[in-house]
Parts: C-alpha cells; sequence; structure tokens
C-alpha cells in the first residue's frame, strides 16, 4: 500500500469494477441511505454476482466477463434509479434545481431538508425471479425499495468552490470518454459521469 506504483496513474482505470464493487461503491461513496440491502443484493444477481453463492469454486470469472449487452445496460439502470430516487427527493421536497457549473468551480448546490416520508418511493425497476420471492418476500423488497434515499446535492456540497475536476477525480479512475457540457447543472453532470464507461473501472 505504500509503493508509488499502486497510486500510479497508469495503473488506474484498468480493471472492471464486479457488481458487488460497483453497488458497495456507489451506495457508501454517495451516501445513499436505506433500510434494507435486499434491493442491492437483487440488482447484484441480475449483473452476475449472486452475492456469497459463486458458480464455483474457483469463483466468479471477472474482468471483461462482468460487461455484455445485458449487464451493461442494468449497470446504467442502476445509476438512473438513484438519481429517480433523487428527482422524486427534489419533487417532494420542492428542491430547486442545481445552479449551472461556472467555468473552473464547482457551484455550491442548494441544501434542503425533506421530511423522510417524502422521500421514500415503492418503485426500483424490474427485478429478476420476482415471482419466487413469494408475497412475504416482494412485499419486503418494495419496503427496502422504498426507503432508498439519495442526495446528489449532499455529495456535491463537498465540492462547492473546488475546481471543477476535484468532483471528476472523486467520481471517475480517468477522464470521461464524453465530457458533459459546460452548460449543464451540477446534478446533471454528475449522472453523466457516473453513466459514462468509464465509471465502468477502477
Amino acid at each position: 500500500m505504500t509503493s508509488p506504483r499502486f497510486y500510479a496513474l497508469d495503473n488506474r482505470a484498468t480493471l472492471v469494477k464486479s457488481p458487488a464493487e460497483r453497488i458497495a461503491g456507489t451506495v457508501r461513496q454517495f451516501g445513499v441511505r436505506y433500510a434494507d440491502p435486499l434491493p442491492f443484493a437483487m440488482v447484484a444477481a441480475g449483473l452476475g454476482q449472486n452475492l456469497f453463492a459463486p458458480p464455483n469454486v474457483r469463483g466468479w470469472p471477472g474482468g471483461e466477463a462482468w460487461i455484455n449487452s445485458t449487464t451493461l445496460l442494468a449497470r446504467k439502470q442502476f445509476v438512473e434509479r438513484m438519481f429517480r430516487v433523487d428527482d422524486m427527493r427534489e419533487l417532494a421536497g420542492g428542491v430547486p434545481p442545481l445552479p449551472a457549473i461556472t467555468p473552473g468551480m464547482m457551484p455550491a448546490p442548494a441544501m434542503v431538508s425533506a421530511p423522510e416520508a417524502t422521500m421514500r418511493r415503492a418503485e426500483f425497476g424490474p427485478v429478476a425471479n420476482a415471482g419466487r420471492m413469494g408475497q412475504d418476500g416482494r412485499e419486503r423488497f418494495l419496503r427496502a425499495a422504498a426507503s432508498i434515499q439519495f442526495d446528489s446535492g449532499a455529495f456535491l456540497a463537498q465540492f462547492a468552490g473546488q475546481p471543477y475536476g476535484a468532483i471528476r477525480r472523486a467520481v471517475l479512475p480517468a477522464e470521461p470518454a464524453t465530457p458533459p457540457g459546460a452548460e449543464l447543472s451540477a446534478q446533471a453532470v454528475l449522472k453523466a459521469w457516473m453513466l459514462d464507461p468509464v465509471y465502468q473501472l477502477k
């Protein structure tokens, strides 16, 4: 861990995140709140990594095997679901959109505390094998999905007044494949970075 090679830029963005790394990393980095991790475990299973149940003693194949036409779309949908949670929070709380990014600096986003009840939602996208969950399992899933809370403004507040690249370096291991437009709001830029192919890497 103390070797300079461990932190060398040449070693960044060279490995594909596993589903667990992508989901757990997103939840932890962006302070996503939840009452029950079941929806995240179900998403990981849909992405090919059924937690604590590897396909054999060797484990999951990993690497580029994590990415195909189905899982790439599902990875994108996971990020979009997080931002739908954020959008619902803003609509319920009457939070104004974040201001546009000024050249070279991150703006200070509006910080609004909405009641917990207004942040809840019961939709988290289609669930694989939902029919085998049983009524109790489906109800648990819906309760868990409704408890998920994501506040992009709270994350962006850490970077208020810092250089524009500070948040990019915190989110992506390398330059984005498609740089977002300068006219976008801070929230829109964050979403664009999280949907960028480079966010799949570590």
